[in-house]
Formats: C-alpha cells, structure tokens, sequence
C-alpha cells in the first residue's frame, strides 16, 4: 500500500507539470498587451501648449496564480529616458489606462508586466500631441479712416489711405506653435497671407467690413470681422475727374526742403506745405484754367549763416575763388542788389553779431524754378529769373515736375537744416 500510495501521487505530479510546463516556455506566449493606436491629439491647454492623453490597454495572463504586477513609464519626445508614471495608471485586470496633460511632440508610454510566475512582457504605445488650430484673433470696433492727398504719388489716384492689419488688430494671438502672421482683406475676397495692408480710396467710402486672419506655422488659421469707416473730410473730391499740381522742393544739391508753403494763385487758391520728401500738391485746380505756383519762406535767417559763409564771398569778390554756381551767387547776395560786394558782408556780420536778425530786401529763403537754365550763370541777375511758375490752360491730365531750387540766403556752403 504505501509503494502504491507513493506512485499515485508521483503520477499526479507528474500530471500538473505537464500541464502548467508551457506557462514557462516564453513571456511571449504567456502575456498579451493589446491596445489601438491613438490617432495625434490636439492640445486643449493653448497655455501650457499640452493636450490630455487617455490611452486605454488590455492585459491577459496565462498564469492565474502569480501575482500581477503592472507599470507604467513615459518616454518623452521618444528620447530614450523612461519615467516612472504611476499616478497616470488606473484599471485593474484586465482591463488598464494611462492618462495626463503633455506637451506638444511625439512621445510613448511603456508598458510592463510581471505575471508573477516568471513572465515579463513590455509594449510600447506611441502617441503624438499635435496643434491643430489658431485662437480666433480680436479685431477693434469703432475704426476710423480719414482719406488724404499723398503729396508726392497721390495726384493720379485722389485721396485714399492705407489701412494695415496692425490698425485692426486690438491684440497679438498667442499660439504654441509660433510665429504667427497676419493678413487682412476685404470681406468675400480671396485670402491671400501676404497681404498686411488694404488700400481705401473714393471707391470705399462708407462702411467696409474687412476681414483678420491669423495663421500659425503650421498653416492653421482663424480670423475675425472688422467693421471700418471710411470718410473724406479732406477737402479734396472723391467725385469726377481728378486734377492738381504737384512738384518738389530741393537744394541745388539735390536735399528735399520740408515745409515751404506753397502758394496757388489764379482761378483757385489753396496752400500746402512740403513733406519730408520736398514734395507738394496743389488739389484745388480745375482743367482749362490758368494758376501760378509760389513758394516763399521768410523766417529762420540765421539758419546756415557762419563765418565761414563770409569768408567764401570775401575769396569770391576778391576773385580769389568765385563762387561756382548761379544758386551760390544768388545767396551772397544779402541784400537783394543784384550783385555781390563788400555791403553782402556787412549785412551778414551785422546778423551774426546780432545787430540785425533779417535781410534787406529780401526774404530767407529764394526759390528758382528748377527748369530755368541761367543765360549768363556767372551773372544770375542778367535776366530775371522765375521765382513761380505760371500753368496756363491746365490740361485733363495733372501737371507735374513743377520743381523748384531752393536757395537758403547767406549760405554759400550748403549747411543749411533743409526741415523749416
């Protein structure tokens, strides 16, 4: 009995290890990880540029006896370095999720399990957190556009403003996925992301509505509505034909001189001052009539007057060096004699002593039609020259290059502030 005994339970055990024996071939065949790839993620916090993950896995054992261990680590950015993220599993068996807010990239977690019984089996499951949209810019409400006369190009066209993205803009959008550009267009046009500014001109006048577009380095956009008034309070029509004149102010050396005031006369009048640029326009004219254009400056006299200025006209009456242009010539002479002598020079030392503050006979400034060409440029005063220009007849078109040579009196050097 005791033999018998002994090979009955040699048998049975023989029988148990022959059945659980494949348990322990390989964690391969002994664990199953499953699970869906998640599809990329949008970022829900436009803060902390994150998006929250919940990735749900199954886990399934052959061994019902070990006891079952389940961890989870993040693998950042895919960069090898596996961290620990207990707190982000939940679940129990079989049935797991791993969840979190993380930022914008490629990343996977790694799943491992123990069975308890010997077996250990990883997976890996990737998942990529995107940016899949811009936040929706703010434009500003009550906007305001007044139209003007561009002084140098504007003739051709009439009044019109430039309105960029900037003006519309009431403030920046931040985006994880930066920089971010702006476009602007009229609502119901094409979207063009290159387009920073609209032009508004007679054709605008009124209520506009543009549109605001914002759009991120990865293409995506948003926008929003801006409503506009456009008003021309200018004095210059926005109806019918347009007609004016327009020309430019400079030194003979070519330097822009800022606000002259120029005069038109005739069958209108109105009166501009140059821009930075030298430049002006004359808007009020009508086609067929006749005009003259002044420009006069008479304050400043001191302005370029030196020395140095007295010596150059002593070497020039002394005919050591003369003075090498008309335009000189007509600036030694202080005193509006129509020649040059030793009174020019008192008249300068009088002023730069402060005995006198303004010239005799003449005013600070002179201007010369620029298109007058000197008879005799040795000698300026042989001939009057034009100190307007005279347009009879004005034709359908604008008249231009009515350009003048402005002549800073007493400064023979050239050293005169150009910006009056």
């Amino acid at each position: 009995m005791t033999t018998q005994k002994t090979l009955n339970l040699f048998y049975r055990g023989l029988c148990w290890l022959l059945l659980f024996a494949p348990l322990h071939l390989t964690a391969q065949d002994a664990i199953s990880i499953t699970f869906d790839p998640l599809p990329d993620l949008c970022i829900d916090d436009t803060v902390n540029c994150t998006g929250t993950v919940s990735y749900d896995f199954q886990v399934g054992v052959d061994c019902p006896f070990g006891q079952l261990q389940v961890d989870a680590f993040l693998n950042i950015f895919n960069d090898g370095s596996l961290i620990p993220i207990a707190n982000a599993l939940s679940g129990s068996y079989p049935a797991y999720s791993l969840s979190g807010s993380y930022p914008l990239g490629q990343h996977s977690f790694e799943v491992v399990v123990d069975d308890g019984c010997g077996n250990i089996q990883t997976a890996v499951l990737p998942f990529e957190v995107t940016d899949c949209a811009v936040s929706m810019p703010v434009c500003s409400i009550g906007i305001l556009v007044e139209l003007t006369l561009d002084y140098e190009t504007g003739l051709e066209t009439g009044p019109q403003a430039y309105l960029s993205y900037q003006d519309v803009l009431a403030q920046p959008v931040f985006d994880c996925t930066p920089p971010v550009t702006y476009s602007i267009n009229f609502e119901g046009e094409a979207v063009d992301p290159a387009q920073d500014s609209v032009l508004l001109d007679c054709d605008r006048e009124g209520t506009q509505v543009l549109e605001l577009h914002a759009q991120d380095a990865l293409g995506n956009s948003n926008s929003c509505v801006a409503f506009v008034w456009v008003q021309n309070n200018s004095g210059y029509q926005c109806e019918g034909d347009f007609f004016g004149i327009n020309g430019q102010v400079m030194t003979e050396d070519g330097e822009p001189v800022a606000g002259v005031p120029v005069a038109l006369s005739g069958q209108a009048s109105e009166v501009h001052p140059t821009n930075e640029n030298g430049a002006f326009v004359l808007s009020n004219a009508i086609a067929g009539l006749d005009y003259t254009v002044t420009p006069q400056y008479d304050e400043a006299h001191l302005n370029g007057v030196s020395t140095l200025d007295m010596i150059l006209i002593s070497q020039h009456i002394l005919g050591l060096q003369p003075l090498d242009s008309p335009y000189k010539r007509i600036a030694a002479d202080t005193n509006g004699s129509g020649h040059i002598s030793t009174l020019d020079l008192i008249q300068l030392r009088r002023m730069i002593l402060g005995i006198e503050s303004t010239f005799d006979n003449v005013s600070s400034w002179r201007f010369v039609d620029a298109a007058y060409v000197f008879p005799n440029p040795a000698n300026p005063w042989e001939a009057p020259f034009p100190e307007v220009i005279n347009i009879n007849n004005l034709g359908t078109a604008v008249s231009i290059g009515n350009d003048f040579i402005a002549i800073k009196i007493g400064d023979v050097n050239g050293d005169a502030e150009t910006e009056l």
